[in-house]
């Protein structure tokens, strides 16, 4: 997280929003967010989801909308054909032809009555479940934008194709937190790991069920692991290479000439997604891009080929790194659920076991 928040242009975000620029700037801006949450709620009681994302959007000007079938496209560039002249191109080229997931938009001439921004937000198919993230990571981009500056447009792709630049990634982690609301989150979390006598995935997706059913697994993983006062770290898998092997492959020397013969690595199976609480900062060591031990429930989960949960008690010492070697030995309950492609993990410290 350091490096991301002394990164120059997460820096010179703080100084826009007249924030310290000394130091990790992440916290400050993550603090100015919730801030702007506080005061657009103030005098509001929200104890829904819905009406907290109504609110906040309307707070903002921003009108939301989400598209549920092919049809919407034509019928909403119809709505909004005041909203920007070359609006039906612009949709068409990003929910039809591109994978945009949600595109933020100015009002170029508001009639009276009319919000000054307009998100249109793909909820079809598979997508319907991230339309909830994907309609806070829009507000998001708008509660942390310096007033002065003018509006260039937002939009988020599929984050499998997204090479996400610093503001992004800044975007999302703040999105994380203001789509889970803690006031209207934790009670319903808590209530739920009580039931099941510590954070379990199924109990992250019956408070899911509960307090946001439009919401993703992964986002209420997020939110949860957060939330938890047990040392606990939510982790992804999927195959992939060595910062240096991805290098390698994207390197242009691969044409400088048939005598050159790049290697060929083998995409590994390996942690793409790291996110432990505070907590689990201090106990465990285990970070994005190592490698899956071979023996490790992820890795059975993973072969699978299909949705199942798995459970086992392992040890950090499996993890290893190429420069340190073996971790130290921790016992580790590993958590394991494979939805369709997906593989995620919920790893909590045993050091009682």
């Amino acid at each position: 997280m350091n490096k991301l928040g002394t990164h120059p242009e997460i820096v010179r975000l703080a100084g826009q929003l007249g924030l310290s620029r000394h130091g990790d700037c992440l916290p400050r801006i993550r603090e100015h967010a919730h801030k702007r949450i506080e005061s657009l709620l103030k005098g509001w009681p929200v104890t829904t989801f819905e009406s907290f994302l109504r609110l906040v959007a309307g707070a903002l000007s921003v009108q939301l909308e989400f598209i549920r079938d092919d049809k919407d496209i034509d019928e909403l560039a119809s709505k909004y054909k005041t909203l920007s002249p070359a609006i039906r191109e612009q949709l068409i080229a990003e929910f039809r032809r591109g994978e945009t997931e949600g595109y933020l938009v100015q009002h170029q001439n508001p009639l009276p009555g009319d919000r000054r921004f307009v998100a249109f937000v793909d909820a079809r198919g598979p997508r319907a479940r991230r339309a909830y993230f994907t309609a806070w990571h829009e507000i998001t981009h708008l509660m942390i934008l310096p007033p002065q500056l003018a509006f260039p447009g937002f939009r988020r792709v599929l984050p499998a194709e997204l090479r996400k630049d610093p503001l992004e990634s800044v975007v999302d982690l703040i999105t994380g937190e203001l789509a889970f609301h803690q006031p209207i989150f934790l009670p319903v979390l808590q209530e739920e790991m009580e039931r099941a006598g510590r954070l379990t995935f199924d109990c992250i997706e019956r408070a899911r069920a509960r307090a946001t059913p439009e919401a993703s697994l992964f986002a209420a993983a997020l939110a949860s692991v957060r939330l938890c006062d047990t040392a606990t770290c939510l982790v992804r898998v999927e195959r992939g290479f060595k910062k240096a092997e991805r290098r390698r492959l994207s390197s242009p020397q691969i044409d400088l000439g048939p005598e050159w013969e790049p290697e060929n690595p083998e995409a590994k199976l390996r942690l793409v997604e790291v996110v432990p609480n505070e907590a689990a900062k201090s106990q465990l060591r285990i970070f994005k891009n190592m490698r899956v031990p071979p023996k490790s429930v992820l890795r059975r989960a993973y072969d699978s080929q299909q949705d199942t949960e798995l459970q086992a008690i392992e040890d950090q010492s499996w993890w290893e790194t190429s420069g340190d070697g073996r971790l130290p030995a921790v016992p580790i309950l590993v958590e394991v659920v494979r939805k369709g492609r997906y593989v995620y993990g919920l790893l909590s410290p045993q050091r009682d076991a």
